[in-house]
């Protein structure tokens, strides 16, 4: 298992790849690479906490989470991501619209010279 300074360092260098600019800390960003959880560890350091203290907020998080690892039992709970998905308030946001390779092809902004490229 990597080290988890060197995935923070290399998470930090990805964001900076990406645009991230430095800004207030709870404000916009213009991409935010989050580790949710590292296996079952339970991790509070001041560069990093995991599980993410904010997770079970959100539906953006626990929807893809559930889909993928819907048996997964986080650190501090008793029921899986499954269950916990299962009782978000608002049925439509239990599901994640999926989108074909060829609709997003289809966008402007996804074109690319080379009809193979994604």
């Amino acid at each position: 298992m990597p080290r988890r300074e060197d995935v923070i360092t290399t998470l930090r260098r990805i964001e900076q790849e990406l645009g991230r600019q430095p800004r207030e800390k709870w404000g916009p960003r213009e991409i935010d690479i989050d580790i949710v959880f590292w296996d079952e560890q339970v991790i509070s350091t001041p560069q990093l906490a995991i599980p993410h203290p904010h997770w079970h907020e959100r539906a953006f998080v626990i929807v893809p989470l559930a889909e993928i690892a819907p048996d997964f039992i986080p650190p501090g709970y008793k029921q899986t991501l499954a269950q916990i998905a299962a009782t978000l308030k608002q049925p439509k946001l239990r599901t994640v619209a999926r989108l074909e390779k060829a609709e997003l092809q289809l966008r402007p902004e996804n074109r690319t010279d080379n009809p193979g490229e994604f």
